[in-house]
Parts: C-alpha cells; structure tokens; sequence
C-alpha cells in the first residue's frame, strides 16, 4: 500500500466562503487523490448559519477524505484580532505538523505565510507561498490602509522575506513573477516559480446556450471598495442607449448601498435585480445574463491580480467586458475576443466599445468558444496537474 504524502494547506480564507469553494476545494478534491491533505482555514461565524451551504461544503470534504480543521476568524479589534488568529494558526499548525508529520506547508496568501514561515523556521519543512497578488499594497489600493500605515511596511517586509524563504512561489499571473523578480533577488535554481491562474470548476460552471430576450448584463462581487462601480454603471447606461437592457447585480451585504447608488446614477431599480447567491447557485444565474462586466480599482496590486469571475463567465460561455487589468488578462480577452477592454483613461468612445462587444454576442458559436478558451486556460484539473507536478518536485 502507498503511503500518500502529507500536505497541511493553510487559508485565511474560509472554505464556507465562494472564493473557498471555487478556488480551494476545487484544486484540494483532485489532489486528494494523490496526497493526504489537511486542511487548516478560517471560518466566519455567519457563514456556519447557511446549514445548506455548510452541508454542501461537508460532502465535499468527506466525499474526498479532506482532513478540514476550521477556526473562526476574529474581525475585532482590529490588528489585534489578526494578531490573535496568526497565533491561534501557528499553534494548530504546529500541533498538525508534529502529529501528522507533515512534509510541505502550502499558504495561501499573505497571513498563511506567515504562519508557515515561522513554523519553517523551526521545522524543517517546504514551504510554498501561494501569494495570490500583492496582498499589502491590494489594500492600500483598496483604500483599506493608507500607504503610510505601519502595517504596511511590516507586510511588504514580510512578503520580501516569503519570496526569500520559501521552496516556491505560486503566482496568478506571469507579470507578477516578474515584479517579484524586480523587488527580491530570487535564486532561481532553488526556488520553484510558478504560474497558475484562477480556475473555474467546469464540472460546475456549465456551458450555457440561454439567450435572454433582452441584453443582461452582470457584475459579480462587492461593490464598495474592490471595483469602480461607478463605471461598471456608466457601461450600463450607455448599452441602454443601444439595446433595450437589464443589469443583474449579484451580491452579499450590500444592497441598501447599491440601491443608493443606482438612485444617485439615476438607474431605475425596474431595470435592476439584485440578489445574492450561493457559490452552488451561480451557474444558473450566469445562465440568464448576456455579458459580464467588471472594473477593478487601479493599482499596483493588479501585476498580481487574476479575476476568478474571468474563468467563470467563460465557462458559461459568456463574453466580458472589463477595465484595463494586467498584460495576462488582457491577451487572454483580445487575443481569442471574448470580450473587451475599457480603458476609461483613453480617449474612447464608449458607446463604439460596445458596439464592438455587440459584435462579439451575436457572432456566430461564440458561448462554444468562451467555453473553449475557459477549458484551455482556467480548468480546476489542469490547475491540480500543476499543484501535483510543484508538491512532487519538492518531495523529490
């Protein structure tokens, strides 16, 4: 009988939550197969009050003999309680590593990696920093700190010591490894750099061939502080002009906001469907839209930024309209044209974009090629087969 080798993944992300759900256990389920994972995550408390989310969530791990460990995220008071919950992960993690003796530590993203850096540093373990973008300066941009705040020059020190230390680096973007590169000095020989994308779980995200009766278009996600939202409502009204037109809004927490908003932009809500959705639930409901659309807040954290709605419109054999990203993002869209690119800083016409992205819609096979470009670049499998390939090379 093999013996699986043992993996101990760390996210700040809850598997409870969607980005847990399409960006973790999607990969974890295939790998599952290979190596013997535990699984350590944070958990919100309100996410356990969806019994029918959290029971979907739990037949996927037991259906593939997942290990999950869950704490709960602290969101008060602020610093303190992420300082509180790094120490309760170094000392969970510590416990897992000493008594499943595990041979590499994967985190995802910043506040992970500090955990396995410091347990690395007393253990002698690989170490793979799945850093998911620029995660301080992501905040800064965001405007959730300002450039200024001690906490983030401790975190961009810190993430120069991840890049330093660790066995590999998993980026979402092939610019991303390049800034890297920029900023620390990266023994290549050593260090395993990897690309992999955000995937979609195609098995999930079905092909759909729906074609609404009037132009829907949709923005998934937060509204407030990721996304220029304004612009996002600036494209819808323009495509009115062209086509009779319906903008769903799919969203958690914060429709008395979007409702606001609408009314300062003018947007009556009879045009508008706002609702929020279960990870489980969206294929169906990206099964009625025409297009998506999303403009993410300038930054330099967009080097490291990869869209998993990208993936996922794509799956669903939907076109895009998006800002301007990143060079990774960018050829993706204007080389197989799925979508297109706005970029508001340009002297555009807007109204000529999307004209152009009408002729994308009413081109002939175009949900087959969407769906085409998204099993080529953003399938779970394919992302699994380079997750594998990194964890054996390590093993080596």
């Amino acid at each position: 009988m093999n013996i699986k080798p043992k993996i101990l993944y760390i996210s700040y992300d809850g598997l409870l939550e969607p980005l847990g759900q399409s960006q973790i256990l999607s990969y974890l389920k295939i790998l599952s197969k290979d190596f013997n994972i535990s699984v350590l995550t944070f958990e919100k408390k309100k996410d356990w009050l969806n019994k029918k989310n959290v029971h979907s969530v739990r037949t996927i791990v037991d259906d593939y003999s997942l290990d999950w460990i869950s704490l709960s995220y602290t969101s008060r008071p602020y610093v303190v309680s992420t300082l509180y919950d790094i120490s309760k992960g170094i000392s969970k993690a510590f416990y897992l590593v000493l008594t499943r003796k595990i041979e590499i530590i994967h985190a995802r993203g910043d506040i992970s990696a500090l955990i396995a850096f410091i347990i690395t540093r007393f253990k002698n373990l690989k170490f793979i920093f799945d850093m998911r973008g620029f995660w301080a300066d992501e905040r800064v941009d965001w405007g959730i700190w300002k450039k200024k705040n001690s906490s983030y020059f401790v975190f961009k020190f810190l993430e120069n010591q991840f890049f330093s230390k660790a066995d590999a680096i998993v980026s979402l973007t092939k610019v991303g490894l390049d800034r890297i590169k920029e900023m620390v000095k990266i023994e290549e020989n050593k260090v395993t750099l990897k690309v992999i994308p955000t995937c979609a779980d195609l098995q999930l995200f079905y092909l759909s061939k729906e074609i609404p009766k009037e132009l829907v278009m949709a923005h998934v996600g937060a509204v407030e502080s990721r996304y220029e939202f304004h612009r996002t409502l600036q494209v819808f009204k323009t495509i009115q002009k062209i086509s009779p037109s319906e903008l769903h809004i799919i969203n958690k927490g914060e429709h008395d906001y979007i409702k606001e908003i609408l009314e300062e932009n003018q947007i009556s809500l009879s045009n508008v469907k706002i609702f929020e959705s279960l990870y489980t639930e969206m294929p169906d409901n990206l099964s009625k839209i025409s297009f998506g659309a999303f403009f993410p807040k300038k930054g330099f954290y967009l080097n490291g930024y990869f869209p998993t709605k990208l993936g996922e419109f794509l799956a669903c054999g939907k076109p895009l309209v998006c800002g301007k990203v990143n060079e990774d993002v960018e050829t993706i869209i204007k080389k197989n044209k799925v979508g297109i690119i706005i970029d508001f800083e340009e002297n555009i016409s807007v109204e000529d974009k999307l004209r152009e992205l009408m002729e994308i819609l009413n081109s002939e096979g175009i949900s087959e090629k969407c769906r085409e470009v998204s099993e080529k670049l953003f399938s779970a499998r394919n992302g699994a087969k380079d997750y594998r390939s990194l964890y054996k090379s390590l093993l080596d």
